[in-house]
């Protein structure tokens, strides 16, 4: 018997403290929320069913997670309910569910963003490895799904080596087959849609191509000179002047504004000879997407950029402070880049964080007052957290007499003992530093929007960041310029 797992996601409209039942299936003025209840009907009772509903204002593949929220669940409360806010009337739903401890690749899916409205009313059917919904609004949310599983199953045409001079064109053109197919879905099911949504899929399926097309690239350069040369000069002849037309609805689909993003990143750094970390002028590339675009693209563009660019331009923060009115007045983007200048901006107040240490200690950044701290993120199995490490041996020895300087690494595990046994390895952390675990909420994460691992924070001794970005000591060049920015930060 299959696994199958009962979800009744109720959502509701906005402004009236009320809420309606489910069964009534009509549209309100009530406060948008969810009602999620479980049922189950499991394969034997020792398996273990367990998953989460991730709902987001705004969704990025570059991990926009502002004003998002995470339902949790599993089959050890059969009866369990929830209701939580919906962030705004358009918002975006990602569901994730695993059987004994196992995702199956379905809900690994990383296209299956469903575009969700106050009022909607449906019922999901979970099973290992499919997902079908019922209730007043089911057919839409089944028309998203359908259209999200056409890139992923098998191709047809034959898996070409990467030495074969047919190999680019035969890849970018699987990419224009699902394309058309995905197209023809649509216009089959376009009665059924809503202009809104049907412009939502339409550009997420153009952006899943033209991002594929851009990511083939950009991952063929990273497996050796030969085969990287050959995907420029491919990209240059067939691919870079390729006309991209779009609506401002296009901002709403995420694998659109991502490839656009790509797009501008890859091309200004293969025309500026850019690569590594601790790279410079991002106000280069930011001012081409700003000058570039128009409307509300533009801005999710912007967004997108604040938050990827950080993880490799020093000085991509900056820009923040530089330039004054990066959205409209009333865009719904403005709190969210306000929210990214507050956690980028210089000597503002660091997020004071409470997590735990291995003996079940609580530490705040209270608690450092007076001392500079340099905070590194990590995970078990993460290669360039390792590297990092090494790098910093030459940073802790300068540091370690000086009681004034805290290094402190926070680990993203979500396995308590595998944290443990890690730390014992010291393969990622130092024996100086002092080791915390985050909270599964990840307040800290979502407020720096750390998406990438390592990452390096650096606070002075009033508890002010210093710069969401310091250098990493790849070396001695730049592990001088930490070394200083540490220095700076209790003068």
């Amino acid at each position: 018997m299959k696994t199958i797992l009962f979800i009744i996601i109720t959502f509701f409209a906005i402004h009236n403290p009320a809420y309606c039942n489910a069964q009534q299936g009509s549209k309100t003025e009530n406060p948008l929320a969810i009602t999620i209840t479980t049922s189950f009907d499991q394969p034997n009772e020792s398996s273990k069913l367990s998953g989460s509903i991730d709902i987001f204002q705004t969704y990025s593949n570059s991990q926009i997670t502002f004003n998002s929220s995470e339902v949790n669940f599993t089959n050890l409360d059969p009866t369990m309910k929830r209701k939580i806010t919906i962030p705004s009337e358009i918002s975006y739903l990602k569901i994730n569910y695993s059987v004994d401890g196992k995702i199956s690749s379905y809900y690994l899916n990383p296209t299956r963003i469903y575009r969700v409205e106050a009022g909607d009313v449906f019922e999901c059917k979970f099973f290992k490895d499919s997902l079908l919904f019922y209730g007043p609004d089911a057919a839409k949310m089944n028309i998203q799904s359908k259209i999200f599983d056409v890139p992923n199953r098998a191709h047809l045409k034959k898996q070409l080596s990467q030495s074969d001079p047919a190999y680019f064109d035969t890849e970018i053109s699987k990419y224009e087959d699902k394309f058309q197919e995905q197209i023809a879905l649509l216009a089959h099911y376009k009665k059924e849609l809503s202009e809104e949504l049907y412009d939502y899929l339409y550009f997420q399926c153009l952006g899943l191509k033209h991002y594929r097309c851009v990511s083939l690239i950009t991952v063929s350069r990273a497996l050796g000179p030969n085969l990287g040369a050959r995907a420029v000069d491919y990209y240059n002849q067939k691919l870079k002047h390729t006309i991209i037309r779009y609506s401002d609805a296009a901002n709403e689909a995420s694998y659109f504004t991502d490839f656009l993003f790509r797009k501008e990143k890859m091309e200004y750094e293969l025309e500026f000879n850019k690569a590594g970390f601790n790279k410079t002028d991002a106000n280069l590339l930011l001012d081409r997407i700003s000058n570039g675009y128009k409307g509300l693209t533009r801005e999710k563009l912007l967004i997108t950029a604040m938050i990827d660019l950080p993880k490799s331009y020093n000085d991509a923060d900056a820009y923040l402070e530089q330039r004054d009115s990066l959205t409209s007045k009333h865009s719904p983007y403005q709190e969210i880049l306000e929210q990214i200048r507050l956690a980028f901006t210089p000597n503002t107040n660091a997020y004071d964080f409470s997590l735990l240490d291995s003996s079940g200690r609580s530490h705040r950044l209270n608690d450092f007052k007076g001392k500079v701290v340099l905070m590194d993120f990590w995970f078990t199995g993460c290669r360039g957290c390792a590297i990092l490490n090494k790098m910093m041996t030459p940073v802790f020895d300068h540091f370690k007499n000086n009681k004034k300087v805290v290094f402190i690494s926070v680990s993203i595990d979500s396995n308590r003992e595998i944290w443990l046994k890690s730390l014992k390895e010291e393969v990622y952390t130092h024996t100086n530093s002092i080791n915390l675990l985050s909270d599964k909420e990840r307040q800290l994460i979502k407020y720096y929007n750390i998406t990438s691992y390592p990452t390096l924070l650096l606070i002075n001794s009033e508890g002010k960041l210093i710069t969401k970005k310091p250098p990493f000591p790849t070396d001695e060049a730049s592990r001088k310029d930490l070394i200083r920015l540490v220095e700076m930060g209790f003068q």
